[in-house]
């Protein structure tokens, strides 16, 4: 008697391991890719392998939870060879299924796809410039608490502009507005144009037309090369845009145009009434009501695009942008998120500054994005261009 049960827990047991041997297989099997080998091949690189699922976003079947071996970046210099070294590995293994790597303490996802040739296109973070940015957004920021470049100023325009807190009405000096397109008034016959923002001037853009400087040895139609000032990260990985801040103004030289552009005063109630906005977005994800409110808050918009089912708005005088599901012609996938960028002042989320994050290297939400440069660069962009 004491042998049959015996028998019976052993034949328990071996119903039991039998069991999870199968559900393994099944899981292996829906998968489609060996974890023994991704993990063996991952951790070459230094990298871990945390766990492998089925995919839970739309177009991607395996979501693959790892700890990179590496940072983005290194020594103020961008990592990304790494990053394509180690997909170039497990390429193989993964079967031409599209993925994602996953590091939730480094908060990176990279979404890689299989094109016909079997070669992975990949985007991290949803920013195809992901590497680029990580990268200038810690020069951009030791360069901006740097002094401040105050040259002298030689447009008489610009000048009154500044001393009247950019309201054109009170200006002696403005030519005549000779034509107005989209949000652009042209003052053809003095060689400069102008952009509004909640009834002050935003931008001031002197073409060749001016013949005359606008800052010392500054002046439009000059060759980029002999730009000679420049303590601000541009989206541009050469001169094409180059730009340099100041107290009351940043500046841009794009196309042989000089961009003039306007800075807000830090208002610290404002402040405090968008992180707390912002906090309240984490916790309920709603970016309808999001917008509404910080719209309240910050009138001052220089894009405004709202569909059934998307959102976008940028607020360069503020620092930020808002989207959601918001198709970029220049990526494929959606963007969501408040986009940060570098100009941003005060607390963003959670009693954080954009410091406090650069300090901590890590964002405690996916729905922040940091940009390295200046907001105020869409600015040299005309609204139908953008």
């Amino acid at each position: 008697m004491k042998e049959k049960k015996i028998l019976k827990k052993i034949l328990i047991i071996l119903a039991i391991i039998f069991i999870l041997i199968l559900i393994r297989a099944i899981i292996k099997e829906n998968i489609g890719i060996n974890s023994k080998n991704l993990s063996r091949i991952l951790e070459s690189t230094g990298t871990t392998l945390i766990k492998v699922e089925k995919g839970i976003e739309k177009d991607y079947k395996i979501d693959i939870y790892v700890k990179f071996g590496e940072e983005p970046s290194k020594d103020g210099t961008s990592n990304k060879d790494y990053f394509e070294y180690l997909m170039t590995l497990i390429n193989p293994i993964l079967n031409k299924k599209n993925f994602r790597l996953i590091d939730k303490e480094k908060n990176m996802i990279i979404r890689g796809k299989f094109n016909t040739k079997g070669i992975i296109k990949y985007i991290v973070n949803n920013d195809i410039n992901y590497f680029a940015n990580i990268t200038s957004f810690q020069n951009f920021y030791e360069i901006s608490n740097n002094d401040k470049i105050n040259p002298e100023i030689k447009s008489k325009e610009l000048a009154e502009l500044l001393n009247n807190n950019w309201n054109r009405n009170l200006s002696k000096t403005l030519g005549k507005i000779t034509r107005s397109v989209k949000n652009v008034d042209y003052y053809d016959n003095n060689g400069y144009s102008i952009k509004m923002i909640d009834g002050k001037v935003a931008v001031i853009i002197f073409d060749k037309n001016y013949n005359k400087e606008v800052f010392e040895g500054i002046y439009p139609g000059m060759p980029a090369e002999n730009f000679k000032y420049g303590n601000i990260e541009t989206s541009s990985s050469d001169i094409a845009i180059q730009g340099f801040d100041a107290i009351n103004y940043t500046v841009f030289y794009y196309e042989e145009k000089i961009y003039v552009t306007r800075k807000k005063s830090y208002d610290e109630s404002k402040n405090i009434e968008f992180e707390n906005t912002v906090n309240t977005l984490l916790k309920n994800k709603d970016y309808n009501e999001f917008y509404k409110k910080v719209m309240e808050i910050y009138p001052d918009f220089y894009i405004k695009r709202i569909t059934t089912d998307s959102i976008y708005i940028s607020f360069p005088l503020e620092g930020f942008e808002i989207k959601y599901n918001y198709i970029n012609p220049n990526i494929t996938e959606k963007e969501t998120g408040i986009y940060i960028y570098a100009n941003y002042k005060g607390k963003i989320y959670s009693n954080k500054t954009l410091a406090d994050i650069l300090k901590d290297k890590k964002i405690y939400t996916d729905q922040i994005k940091l940009k390295p440069y200046n907001s105020n660069e869409i600015l040299i962009y005309d609204i139908q261009e953008i």
